[in-house]
């Protein structure tokens, strides 16, 4: 767990970064504040589901994928509910949202993936 709170917390540090650069710098026309909150919801959304995960199949890897799906579903509709409010709030802004929005959950789908993958076959 620990591994994975470091990579997800450098992820998100190096997204800040870069968004600060590319919306003060590049395209500030397109900056909005809400844009801010998408790292952090899916900074602790990810790490709290994550440690769950880790906590329920602990030593139960038959448990493993019945967990997983679920933790996956319950994320997923947090992250819709996020969604759907900032566009209904915010129409203006869907394009930069979304695409924002999208490439956060690539980046932090990988990373997860990645290292679910790295715990499951380490306990094989």
């Amino acid at each position: 767990m620990k591994r994975f709170l470091i990579q997800s917390t450098i992820l998100s540090v190096s997204f800040l970064i870069i968004g600060c650069i590319i919306y003060i710098r590049v395209l500030p026309q397109y900056y909005h504040p809400v844009l801010l909150s998408i790292i952090p919801l899916f900074y602790l959304v990810t790490n709290i589901l994550h440690y769950t995960l880790l906590i329920t199949t602990k030593d139960h890897l038959d448990k493993f994928t019945r967990n997983y799906m679920g933790f996956n579903f319950l994320k997923i509709i947090v992250y819709v509910i996020f969604a759907f409010i900032i566009i209904v709030v915010l129409p203006s802004q869907i394009k930069t949202f979304l695409i924002n929005y999208i490439i956060a959950y690539m980046a932090y789908s990988i990373l997860e993936v990645k290292e679910i993958y790295q715990i499951v076959k380490r306990k094989r």
